[in-house]
């Protein structure tokens, strides 16, 4: 192989790392192979978090260099946030310039720039604490957890809708990692199944819904493009998108007491 280039691992292996301390920590295993980059969530924290990690085998000097630097990740990620939160373009090469470290340092660390972008929302899911208020929504009576979810997810939006606007843009045109995406939603996907889940164990979920079709339908009222619908191409204030999905999904699925 040339020097200078980079392949993936031949050999499968698998990694866990804790999503959040505590006895509800959950992990994810990841497995590595040629041309394969697959992050399966093992168990969950209300699922709204994951770590994405991808693994690589170098074999020129500098590269390993590049691999071993303390914080060379980080700084990746935090370029990354930085551009997108100014708006500024984050192609590769930008951030590549704005971490101050090599292109091809930027791919041993992450496949493709979708997956750059998902590791980057979901590093700020925890570093912003929305990890943990979702993790909290669980002690709640599960109607008002199934709420407190949707407030919470609704007031976080803006802060993330910038980098999960480009991982659908990546996902509509079909580019490399256009599944990341359906991935984050997936997150959203299975903290909504939890939610819904509590509901029905308490007898609250209404009897013409299953606890699949609900969780379909609160997944269709609370999911990015819905709400991007509403507030960025009908002018909807996002009060009155969070108001009015509370009050549909109390009327819809929620039985009364």
């Amino acid at each position: 192989m040339e020097e200078g280039r980079y392949r993936q691992d031949d050999v499968a292996g698998v990694e866990t790392k804790p999503c959040l301390e505590g006895a509800n920590s959950a992990r994810v295993r990841k497995v590595a192979g040629p041309n394969r980059h697959d992050v399966r969530q093992l168990d969950s924290c209300q699922a709204i978090y994951a770590y994405y990690l991808t693994g690589v085998n170098l074999v020129s000097n500098d590269a390993a260099m590049a691999r071993r630097t303390p914080g060379t990740r980080e700084r990746i990620l935090d370029a990354t946030w930085s551009l997108l939160a100014q708006r500024k373009p984050a192609s590769i090469g930008q951030i590549a310039r704005a971490s101050r470290v090599s292109r091809q340092a930027v791919y041993l660390h992450f496949p493709n720039r979708a997956a750059l972008l998902a590791e980057t929302a979901r590093r700020h899911d925890v570093e912003s604490g929305f990890v943990a208020r979702i993790e909290a929504t669980r002690l709640l009576d599960p109607v008002e957890g199934l709420n407190a979810l949707v407030r919470e997810w609704f007031a976080y939006i803006p802060q993330v809708e910038i980098v999960v606007s480009a991982l659908l843009a990546l996902n509509e045109a079909g580019r490399d990692g256009a599944g990341a995406f359906a991935n984050r939603m997936e997150d959203l996907h299975q903290a909504a199944a939890s939610a819904v889940h509590r509901v029905a164990k308490s007898g609250r979920l209404a009897r013409q819904w299953t606890e699949e079709e609900a969780t379909a339908w609160v997944w269709s009222r609370v999911h990015l493009t819905a709400w991007r619908h509403l507030v960025n191409e009908c002018g909807w204030a996002p009060q009155a998108v969070l108001e009015r999905t509370l009050a549909s999904l109390a009327s819809d699925i929620l039985r009364p007491k």
